[in-house]
């Protein structure tokens, strides 16, 4: 079985990365999440994902969900998706909020799949269902040190064959809609290095397993011979 892998570009060029947020606000959990995006990028060398907490208490000053895209319409048509794994390298991290937080992969639709929009944000452009067989902690990376995630039935479905593939990672409470322990000042987010980082090396990548559709080869009937 052949495992294909696919890899975002740099800049404003399909297939981009990078994220879009809610920032510059005073609000409480549920409106940042809901709000209007204000901010977007696909030039930066961080893809980020996480919330800030402002100095008033239970309000936010940002939120920030990463946008991974991936042409994947490489992939025979016929073929069976039969697994796929994503990888990542932290560039930066802070777990500040109270608690432990973990990062969830989920599906974006932005309207672009190289120039993203501010209203990429908006919450009814995210599916959060989770697209991965497990989340992973804040706590348990490690800053250049690559880590993966394996896609599960409703990741694998969601890969495109004919056009792009689209990822995101946002934080879990988001994910959840559910507000974090409010800490003053404090945030939980992580940063992935993007592919506007120098070389390929630490650039998100998707390798999809793939198979080619078995074949049925009729007997040899006595009345053929």
């Amino acid at each position: 079985m052949p495992t294909s892998t696919f890899r975002p570009v740099a800049g404003a060029t399909a297939p981009a990365d990078g994220h879009v947020r809610r920032d510059g606000v005073n609000e409480s959990f549920s409106s940042i999440r809901s709000g209007a995006g204000s901010y977007n990028t696909e030039t930066e060398l961080s893809a980020l994902a996480g919330l800030f907490a402002s100095g008033t208490t239970d309000q936010y000053s940002d939120l920030n969900r990463a946008i991974f895209v991936f042409d994947t319409s490489s992939i025979p048509d016929t073929d069976t998706i039969d697994s796929a794994t994503l990888y990542f390298t932290p560039r930066e991290k802070n777990d500040g909020l109270g608690g432990s937080h973990s990062i969830c992969i989920v599906k974006p639709s932005p309207a672009s799949p190289s120039d993203f929009a501010n209203s990429d944000y908006n919450i009814a452009n995210w599916d959060m269902t989770k697209q991965t067989s497990s989340d992973k902690t804040i706590a348990s990376m490690v800053v250049d040190t690559e880590f993966s995630l394996t896609l599960n039935a409703t990741g694998l479905s969601n890969i495109s064959k004919t056009g792009y593939t689209y990822l995101g990672m946002v934080l879990d409470n988001d994910q959840a809609n559910s507000a974090p322990t409010w800490v003053s000042g404090q945030n939980a987010y992580v940063g992935m290095y993007s592919a506007d980082e120098t070389g390929t090396t630490k650039d998100p990548r998707l390798e999809v397993t793939h198979s080619a559709a078995s074949t049925t080869v009729s007997p040899l009937l006595l009345s053929d011979l």
